[in-house]
């Protein structure tokens, strides 16, 4: 049997989502060009929702070295979730999501854990939104646990990755790793690694977790004369992702470095926690404009940062969980952010 699928359609934009390849985006087009890189057959090494456009990072984003922390003065361990070294991703791109709720511009996903590696029981929520101008995403937890519990959220987008794409960032720090995605450090980001004017992502293979971000990002297509900006609500944390060779890179937003859950010297803060019966939520709008239209209100602005672009407001997503709101009304409500640390280097 085909895998259900999601499509939704607004003007020019399209996009394709998957609940259960683990409740991704499948592909996010303009007309027949490609924004986000769409879906592909796995390839050996990859697993659950690798090979999507885009995907999940719920109840932890990245790595935790080893599976091991300690929490409330309790060790924990979580196992391993593929043959790589640490488990990755959390457990939402590898899991089947439910439909909820769905029509031609708008999807709603849930995810409830019933048996699985982590301490903590909880519910997940996506909301997929387009509209003529974008995509937005948006991806929340409630926690059903009986006590506090550390967590982190995050989004996977990948792009395509033409030798002509530019990239631009603002952030305060990057982190060096030890070769298997675990931080060692946070430093000045240097000059290959700086984003904050726009720069070919080609220029250097990258793998990198630069923290302090202000939560924008833009994308630039030359060739095809696009533009794209990644505005995130919540995330303060932001995973850079470009492998030689390969036909993407990844810009991935997130609410805390990889291995957050063990403290290093060079955090600034410690990684956030949930309540009991607590919600928590991100979100994620790709803003797509035609290059000189971008070009001119950029130089409007007086700022060599992208400009934001119109702000589309959306009502409250009811779910049918008892209790459970997303709180929208303008601006997605997020998580508290606070300046912390980030990770790099070994594959996303």
């Amino acid at each position: 049997m085909a895998p259900h699928r999601i499509r939704l359609v607004a003007g020019e934009l399209s996009a394709e989502i998957a609940p259960e390849r683990g409740g991704s985006v499948a592909g996010f087009r303009v007309g027949d060009t490609p924004l986000l890189w769409p879906e592909r057959a796995t390839r050996p090494g990859e697993f659950g929702a690798e090979s999507m456009a885009c995907f999940p990072l719920v109840p932890f984003v990245n790595r935790i070295r080893d599976g091991r922390f300690r929490h409330a003065g309790r060790p924990f361990a979580i196992p391993r979730n593929t043959p790589r070294p640490h488990p990755l991703h959390g457990e939402g791109w590898l899991a089947a999501w439910s439909a909820d709720a769905h029509d031609g511009r708008s999807a709603l996903l849930s995810l409830q854990p019933e048996a699985h590696g982590w301490p903590w029981r909880y519910r997940a929520f996506q909301r997929f939104e387009l509209d003529p101008g974008g995509l937005t995403v948006t991806l929340g937890l409630q926690s059903l646990a009986s006590e506090p519990f550390p967590f982190s959220l995050g989004l996977h987008p990948y792009f395509p990755h033409p030798a002509d794409a530019l990239l631009q960032a603002s952030c305060h720090r990057v982190w060096s790793g030890d070769g298997t995605g675990i931080p060692t450090r946070a430093d000045v980001i240097p000059r290959e690694a700086d984003f904050g004017e726009a720069r070919a992502v080609a220029a250097e293979p990258l793998d990198h977790c630069f923290d302090g971000w202000d939560g924008r990002a833009t994308i630039r297509w030359p060739a095809a004369g696009l533009a794209l900006t990644l505005e995130a609500e919540g995330c303060g944390f932001l995973q850079v992702y470009s492998p030689p060779g390969e036909p993407f890179f990844c810009v991935e937003p997130m609410t805390a470095r990889p291995d957050a859950f063990n403290p290093n010297t060079s955090d600034l803060s410690p990684i956030d926690l949930i309540e009991p019966g607590g919600r928590r939520q991100i979100s994620m709008r790709l803003e797509l404009a035609r290059l000189d239209e971008y070009l001119r209100r950029q130089a409007g602005s007086g700022q060599g940062r992208p400009a934001r672009g119109p702000q589309v407001t959306r009502m409250a997503l009811q779910f049918p969980a008892p209790g459970f709101a997303f709180e929208t009304p303008g601006r997605v409500r997020s998580l508290h952010h606070r300046p912390r640390s980030g990770v790099s280097s070994a594959s996303c």
